[in-house]
């Protein structure tokens, strides 16, 4: 005859709870529980019973969290049609307050677009080749621009005045604004990083990062770390504003080319070519966690303005954003028909979410995704800008002066005279 068993297992902990199996007496079971199971349990779980009180213990199992399903968003098929001649837009950035956003493209210029609404209020002229970088300090009124023609321009906001050009020695790649307007940090082709004192435009420091090129730079909310990422594979950290190298964090296995803090100075998160993501803890450097789900290659990360969320974009025309906390990838935001090469950035203060592209910016409402608007800056010159030791094209007059007085030509023919946008008319005598 099988004797009664006496106890049995409460529950099988698969399910990656380190607890040990709990045994519960057969006699706190239900009765109609003990009659179905006495037969089966005799044999069973006298075993499992016998071996768990004798202290033996099933070997535990991490939790298993399925991850969230990702939303996938896409603008209407229409929102993005091209129109005109487009120019490639490099870099994006909100005022503080978000009612204006600021781009810079391969059209040499700095445009202003009021939001929401879109409305193109403002060209900056100036520059002479593609604009890389554009930065906006934390108080809204002053705004720098770096270019291929080796330039970063001050200006002063809303007005778009010209406030002073800052000279460098090599294309100006990436720009940031320390947290109290004081400093200016400008990246180089050259390898370098140049601090620059604000709002008087006094070269501070240079520092050598020891690689051909500087692709990105961040600054710590506090004011006291700058981060930089380069064409070494790695991201280098440096104490503010003494310029000190602090850490150099390897991990990448390509070129690095975004980096960015987290508003609470706590995570940085880099994005480069071998396609992965990078989270960091600040401000020692040691490795987080790397987040997988580009196919291509990432050329911009940002995070939201309350730190919940990370964005990051590249070459496969989509931007994945993921969740801080949980590392888990939530949306993804696609470009549409065109499959857009993502260049740049940028949140703004009321859950406003720029893309930066070759074929122009798309606007979208966070957290829920919603498609906003399409803006597609037009070349105001086209190709002009290759002109790189050309004088600086000016903005069109809709009242041309007459043609500079010249003297006549030593013999007969035409010859030209130029106005003050360069264009040559032909004068005859």
């Amino acid at each position: 005859m099988v004797p009664k068993p006496q106890f049995e297992l409460s529950r099988v902990y698969d399910d990656g709870n380190s607890d040990p199996p709990q045994i519960v007496p057969l006699a706190q079971l239900p009765w109609d529980v003990q009659a179905d199971r006495t037969g089966f349990l005799g044999v069973g779980l006298i075993a499992a019973s016998a071996l768990a009180l004798a202290g033996c213990r099933s070997r535990s199992r991490k939790a298993v969290v399925r991850p969230p399903e990702v939303a996938h968003r896409t603008p209407p098929p229409t929102a993005c049609v091209a129109s005109g001649l487009r120019t490639a837009t490099a870099s994006v950035a909100f005022t503080p307050n978000g009612k204006l956003l600021v781009s810079g493209g391969d059209d040499a210029t700095v445009k202003l677009w009021k939001w929401p609404g879109g409305a193109h209020v403002k060209t900056l002229f100036g520059h002479r080749g593609d604009v890389n970088a554009v930065a906006v300090d934390h108080r809204g009124k002053l705004l720098a621009s770096g270019s291929d023609d080796n330039r970063i321009k001050l200006w002063r906001l809303p007005s778009g005045m010209l406030l002073r050009t800052l000279r460098g020695r090599s294309v100006v790649t990436c720009l940031a604004i320390s947290p109290d307007s004081s400093l200016l940090a400008s990246g180089a082709a050259d390898g370098t990083i140049r601090l620059w004192t604000l709002p008087g435009g006094r070269l501070a420091e240079i520092l050598h990062s020891g690689s051909p090129w500087v692709h990105s730079v961040a600054i710590s909310p506090d004011g006291s770390l700058l981060a930089s990422s380069d064409s070494d594979l790695s991201v280098k950290l440096w104490s503010l504003p003494d310029g000190n190298g602090l850490a150099t964090l390897n991990g990448h296995t390509d070129q690095v080319r975004s980096v960015a803090i987290s508003p609470n100075g706590k995570l940085l998160a880099s994005g480069g070519y071998d396609k992965t993501v990078r989270l960091w803890r600040l401000p020692g450097g040691e490795a987080v966690a790397t987040l997988r789900g580009h196919r291509r290659e990432v050329e911009a990360v940002a995070f939201s303005p309350d730190g919940s969320r990370l964005a990051s974009g590249g070459r496969e025309g989509s931007v994945d954003l993921w969740d801080v906390a949980t590392r888990f990838l939530r949306m993804k935001l696609y470009g549409g028909a065109e499959h857009p090469h993502v260049k740049a950035l940028a949140f703004g203060r009321s859950g406003d979410f720029a893309v930066a592209s070759n074929v122009g910016i798309q606007l979208w409402h966070l957290p829920e995704g919603g498609f906003a608007d399409c803006l597609q800056p037009i070349a105001e010159h086209p190709k002009r800008h290759q002109r790189r030791r050309a004088r600086p094209v000016q903005p069109p007059s809709s009242v041309q002066p007459p043609p500079t007085p010249s003297p006549g030509p030593p013999s007969g023919g035409s010859y030209c005279t130029c106005n003050t946008v360069c264009t040559c008319i032909p004068v005859g005598y």
